[in-house]
């Protein structure tokens, strides 16, 4: 789209009025500073010369029309440095970059000064608009931006060797779209001093020309109004101005990731919340396995008990009737023991063989297992049931052990 330029002998007032209200315009930059920015840039650069179009008041070699003003060159000015102002990074290959700007011509920074809290609004408009000198050189040394000035007041040099202006801020484009649409970034755009309570009273037009040593003509007339739009970020040593100026495609396209950023954060959000969720239902079910888990472990610790209630009672049951049977006289007091443990073997297979197991037994008396042997020596009932347990090791029931022994002692 094209921009509207300044028309012949058109004052600024008259172009930035029929800019803002040019109906392309308004549709390609909505944004009211945005095209107030847009609309300033073009009459500096097309702008009638005396209006601060252009040069900034004329020729840059005369920077006061019509006036024989005593300058000097001032050298080796540090100006800003490479660090994080608030946000706002400028690392030594952003100054790198201003510098390349500045050799390429991109804009002519200027000088102004620090005003008076007396002075009016609209001369601390116009005094920013009063260059005081330009940059003649700009370079780096290590990690500061060191700058030459030309046709700088006397007194201001004098003022700013001498250390009562040794505080500085710079203003600077992050992102530069000129007329022509050519866009760079980090465009040095002015150097101003400050004063810790040392600054000049300046709160007159002739207190800026008080600076100059030579007397002047008194018809000299300035525009009174600021033609840049900045933020301004202050850190403890400088103060730097970032002019910004975007098209409304970037505008759009930044409102866009805006958009798409806020969304994004709901995403995550919600996505959290549903993590959270998960989790708790996680915990609420490794809660319920951790209770079944105890109730497992306290059933079997009751099983064993119970089983260990049985067998204690087992042991008892057997105890009781093998000491039943030492007091009748049928058990020796010494094979005590292996009776027990038959007692318990038989119990195991079955109530038959306990039954069988018990006769035998019982009915000792009947001489069931006195047999004679071969040398006349009568062998005991005691001898027959370890033959019996023998052979109920070897994997016998106690009816196959105990007809085995029977066989064996009749043989």
């Amino acid at each position: 789209m094209p921009i509207p330029k300044p028309n012949a002998q058109e004052s600024k007032d008259a172009f930035i009025s029929r800019c803002m209200g040019n109906d392309l315009m308004n549709k390609e930059y909505s944004d009211k500073e945005q095209r107030a920015g847009v609309c300033y840039t073009q009459w500096k650069k097309h702008g009638q010369s005396g209006e601060r179009g252009g040069d900034r008041g004329g020729s840059k070699d005369r920077p006061l029309e019509n006036l024989k003003l005593d300058t000097v060159n001032l050298a080796g000015v540090e100006v800003t440095e490479a660090g994080v102002y608030k946000g706002i990074e400028n690392t030594e290959s952003d100054l790198d970059e201003m510098i390349q700007n500045f050799q390429s011509g991109v804009t002519d920074p200027y000088i102004t000064i620090d005003h008076s809290e007396k002075a009016t609004s609209q001369f601390k408009d116009a005094l920013k608009a009063v260059s005081l000198g330009w940059v003649d050189r700009l370079y780096r040394n290590g990690k500061k931006l060191i700058a030459d000035f030309k046709q700088v007041p006397r007194k201001l040099a004098e003022l700013i060797e001498a250390g009562a202006l040794k505080k500085k801020s710079i203003e600077f484009y992050k992102k530069y779209i000129k007329a022509d649409g050519g866009r760079y970034s980090n465009v040095l755009q002015g150097v101003t001093f400050h004063g810790a309570n040392g600054s000049p009273a300046v709160t007159s037009l002739s207190d800026v020309l008080a600076l100059y040593k030579n007397d002047v003509d008194n018809h000299v007339e300035l525009s009174n109004e600021i033609i840049s739009l900045k933020d301004e970020e202050k850190t403890k040593e400088n103060r730097v101005m970032d002019k910004i100026e975007i098209t409304k495609s970037e505008y759009d396209e930044l409102l866009a990731h805006k958009n798409k950023s806020e969304g994004l954060n709901n995403d995550v959000t919600n996505f959290k919340n549903e993590v959270t969720e998960l989790k708790n239902q996680i915990a609420e079910k490794d809660q319920v396995i951790a209770d079944f888990e105890k109730k497992v472990k306290d059933f079997e610790a009751f099983k064993n008990n119970v089983e260990a209630e049985k067998t204690k009672a087992a042991d008892k049951e057997a105890m009781d009737y093998v000491d039943s049977m030492i007091k009748e006289g049928k058990v020796i007091p010494a094979s005590k023991d292996m009776y027990v443990a038959n007692y318990k073997r038989c119990r195991d297979e079955g109530e038959n063989s306990l039954t069988l197991f018990k006769q035998d037994i019982e009915s000792r008396n009947n001489g069931i297992f006195e047999n004679e042997s071969a040398d006349n020596k009568t062998l005991s009932s005691d001898d027959v049931e370890k033959l019996v347990e023998l052979k109920m090791k070897q994997g016998k029931t106690f009816s196959d052990a105990r007809d085995e022994a029977i066989k064996e002692i009749g043989g």
